[in-house]
């Protein structure tokens, strides 16, 4: 899979990536927010961009349900 992230949507892949391997949960819109020092509408529209590229994926209606794609192999 080849796709195109942009230097905010790597970090904010990476920071889920490593909330899931140390916590076991992914974190929520807010906590990106914060550790990254944006908004949660930002956050909101990178992880949105995230899912339609293939990086994350997300089950609807439950919270905590962002996860890495099989598929996506990132650095």
């Amino acid at each position: 899979m080849s796709m195109t992230l942009t230097p905010q949507q790597i970090r904010i892949f990476r920071l889920v990536r490593e909330w899931r391997n140390t916590r076991g949960y992914s974190p929520t819109m807010q906590e990106l927010a914060d550790a990254l020092g944006i908004s949660k509408v930002t956050v909101f529209e990178h992880v949105e961009a995230l899912i339609e590229k293939g990086a994350l994926v997300r089950r609807p209606n439950e919270a905590r349900s962002l996860a890495i794609a099989d598929a996506a192999a990132l650095p």
